[in-house]
């Protein structure tokens, strides 16, 4: 006999669904918006050329990209987390303490010389 338990809980009439599952914190990320399909919001997190995606059916995605436009509108990276399982499907995502940012910007002086 098997046995099947998933960490993905389905809502039904419209509700989000809560992903409870392990997560890694990919650093200091400045987010591109680039597009939306169906409940998929697909990003860019620099300095990493690659696709990642938010999925807007989860009950913390809204204020995940809450906080990707409010980066992007003030120009300021963000903590993002990943899901361990699939490290391109943002998990979390958290504004830069200031120590954070004291480093971002100290390494921005250096990489624009």
């Amino acid at each position: 006999m098997f046995s099947f338990a998933s960490c993905k809980k389905e809502k039904v009439n419209g509700e989000k669904r809560v992903k409870n599952l392990s997560t890694i914190d990919i650093g200091l990320r400045i987010p591109e918006l680039r597009d939306t399909r169906n409940d998929t919001i697909r990003l860019v997190l620099y300095p990493s050329a690659m696709f990642y995606f938010v999925d807007a059916g989860l009950t913390q995605s809204e204020n995940n990209i809450k906080l990707f436009k409010k980066a992007i509108k003030q120009r300021l990276p963000v903590r993002v987390m990943v899901y361990e399982d699939n490290q391109l499907e943002v998990a979390a995502v958290y504004p830069a303490t200031e120590e954070d940012l004291a480093r971002f910007r100290e390494s921005s002086l250096h990489n624009d010389n």
